[in-house]
């Protein structure tokens, strides 16, 4: 018999989830980059980051789109050539640019 996880298993924002992330040691910075008296903060973006580079707290439930979904989202990413880059940028063109003084 396979068991299924359940969906709170994989819920980053589950307590239980980054306690053990963080109970298991993982690191996202290797050596000496950080040091032994970061903040608080620095140290749970570390645990953050290293969850989402292994994909530890992945869902076991894919993501799936329809296909208008598809399509919208192809159409963006055409659309995006409509417009040529031009050789050369007029930086008086657009605007400027203030030193704020």
């Amino acid at each position: 018999m396979i068991s299924q996880a359940k969906e709170h298993d994989h819920d980053p924002y589950n307590p239980d989830v980054l306690h053990h992330v963080r109970s298991s040691g993982a690191r996202a910075i290797d050596g000496g980059t950080s040091s032994k008296s970061q903040p608080a903060g620095q140290s749970q973006t570390e645990t953050w980051l290293n969850v989402q580079a292994k994909g530890s707290a992945a869902s076991a439930i894919p993501q799936t789109s329809t296909s208008a979904e598809r399509d919208l989202s192809l159409q963006r990413w055409l659309d995006t050539y409509k417009h040529e880059i031009p050789a050369y940028y007029d930086q008086k063109a657009g605007g400027s640019v203030s030193s704020g003084k």
